[in-house]
This record gives structure tokens, C-alpha cells and sequence, in this order.
């Protein structure tokens, strides 16, 4: 089921409008930073490239990286997801992504392939379909469920002022 922005701090801004705002950003970049923890709480981060909605990130990785392990024993990560290149001075865009890592197997694991190559299709052009590429590659899909959004983007909403988005499900 679609996820939706359900709730917005502060309130002044519509939920449509955050919404918009993240998509923007989403669709604007290819790699997020997503921090993780190990059973002791030490933690990791990493770059990846994603693919995804609002509601779900996903990332290509081998299952043995310590951030893939990281996630397997202690699953809430965070990440950020912004242009680094943003000269200093201008207008901000980023996220903060907060939510649940998760394995991908079996169909969930195939769409996961047909949305990452959708996005980046040299994925396809190198492994064919999903069944080579399982065969190919020590990578896996996973999945972050997102449960909330930072979102700072000073075009939209002012300088200096982040919302926070929570998620849920679709609004009637």
C-alpha cells in the first residue's frame, strides 16, 4: 500500500506540499548516506545508490558488507540523501530518512530489480533480467521502510527551517 505524508511539523505547511518537496529531492538524486549501528551500537555509514518511493528506499548491496550485517541484528538506520555539490551560500535541499532496513527475497526482491533498473539502466544492460543478475551479482535488494522524513528545503520553506514528515497510510 502507498504511503502518504500524514502529518507535518510545524503544521503551516500542507502535507501535499512536504510531500511535493520530497519527491523533488528523491527524484533530484541518485546516492543517499545511510547510517547504521551494530549490535553494540558502534556505528557505520555508507554510500549507496537508491531507488524507490516515499514510502520505501532501496539499495543494491551484498548481504556480507557491515552495513547490510548491521542492519540483519539492529534494522532502524537513518540516511541522507541531498546534492553535495550545493555551493555554500544557496538554497539548501536534503533529507533526513528515518525507518526499517529489511532483506528483499522472491517477488518483493524482483520488483526491487525492475525499479532499480528502471532507474539506473545500466543495471539491466549488465545483467539481463532479475534471475542472471541474482546468479551474476553477491548483491542484494533491500529496503528501507521510511516512518519519517527531515526535510530541509530553503527554497520552499525559508532558510534555516527543516519539517518533519511523518508517514502512514493513504489519506482519504
Amino acid at each position: 500500500m502507498p504511503q502518504h505524508i500524514t502529518h507535518v511539523d510545524p503544521p503551516e505547511f500542507a502535507c501535499e506540499e512536504v510531500e511535493a518537496a520530497i519527491r523533488e529531492i528523491l527524484k533530484a538524486n541518485h546516492l543517499l548516506s545511510l547510517a547504521t549501528a551494530d549490535a553494540e551500537g558502534n556505528p557505520h555509514i555508507n554510500e549507496a545508490y537508491y531507488a524507490g518511493d516515499l514510502g520505501g528506499l532501496l539499495i543494491f548491496t551484498p548481504p556480507f558488507t557491515r552495513h547490510a550485517a548491521n542492519a540483519t541484528a539492529r534494522p532502524e538506520v537513518a540516511a541522507t540523501v541531498a546534492d553535495g555539490s550545493q555551493p555554500w551560500g544557496s538554497d539548501l535541499r536534503g533529507l533526513q530518512v528515518f525507518g526499517v532496513m529489511e532483506a528483499l527475497r522472491g517477488p518483493d526482491a524482483a520488483a526491487a530489480y525492475a525499479a532499480f533498473t528502471a532507474r539506473f539502466p545500466a543495471l539491466a544492460a549488465f545483467t539481463g533480467d532479475y534471475a542472471r543478475a541474482e546468479q551474476m551479482l553477491p548483491a542484494r535488494f533491500y529496503r528501507i521502510r521510511v516512518s519519517s522524513y527531515k526535510v530541509v528545503d530553503e527554497t520552499h520553506f525559508g532558510k534555516q527551517r527543516a519539517v518533519t514528515a511523518s508517514l502512514g497510510p493513504p489519506r482519504k
